[in-house]
């Protein structure tokens, strides 16, 4: 249930969609205004077609959690502890080796440790 950095938003689990959606309207609301700071993601069809990446930098170049600037730490801190709130507890994404196959291996960023308490390793 990580949102996965590589795969498209419409080949995301169906309970990161769901967690998503809200994000994913807003964003799109915020991208429907000429501010020029958005660049490319302005581009017709860019939001449909972003990945879980896409997402997670739009998400964070915009502020959009706040609205207003913040540090670079701050924003990271809070757009995690958001996604964990969402119920999406980490990001997984292919691994350097991987990357340019599009599969193999993956690597996982957890945004709240204490989980990790939890999980055995199978």
């Amino acid at each position: 249930k990580m949102l996965d950095w590589d795969a498209p938003l419409s080949q995301q689990a169906p309970e990161i969609q769901t967690a998503l959606k809200p994000m994913v309207d807003k964003l799109r609301e915020r991208l429907a205004t000429s501010d020029p700071r958005w660049g490319k993601m302005r581009e017709p069809g860019f939001v449909d077609s972003m990945t879980g990446g896409d997402l997670y930098r739009g998400l964070w170049e915009d502020s959009i959690l706040s609205g207003k600037p913040a540090p670079a730490a701050d924003k990271q801190k809070r757009l995690s502890d958001t996604l964990n709130k969402l119920g999406i507890p980490g990001i997984k994404y292919l691994d350097q080796g991987s990357r340019s196959a599009g599969q193999g291996t993956r690597n996982f960023v957890v945004f709240d440790p204490e989980i990790l308490k939890n999980i055995k390793r199978q």
